[in-house]
């Protein structure tokens, strides 16, 4: 059986989990900041570029760049607004920007947007 704690007071402000299964446990921690970026680079691949999804969230072109290059924080309200992207995609959808993100992580030619 999996259970999982919350041990914030070990590594703030990172969220960490502690995972145990019998004789096993599983660390894992990631920035909220860096959340909000890979939730932004998924709904990129959704949407279908930039423009597209600065469109859709609402912010202009520049700003969209800033967070996804992690020059300027991401607000809550954006990130959720992102979300909302991901949740109302078709299969379709996800399935390319599924590809697109193995693509980039790969390191494939032509993989960059």
């Amino acid at each position: 059986m999996l259970r999982c704690e919350t041990q914030e007071e070990l590594a703030p402000p990172w969220i960490r989990r502690i995972c145990l299964v019998p004789h096993i446990a599983v660390v894992a921690w990631m920035a909220p900041e860096e959340t909000y970026r890979r939730t932004l680079e998924y709904a990129l691949g959704i949407v279908g570029g930039e423009l597209a999804l600065s469109t859709r969230l609402k912010v202009p072109l520049g700003t969209l760049r800033n967070w996804l290059g992690g020059i300027t924080p991401i607000p809550d309200a954006a990130f959720l607004d992102t979300v909302d992207v991901i949740v109302k995609a078709t299969p379709d959808e996800i399935a390319r920007s599924r590809l697109s993100l193995l693509k980039q992580s790969s390191g494939s030619p032509g993989s960059e947007a």
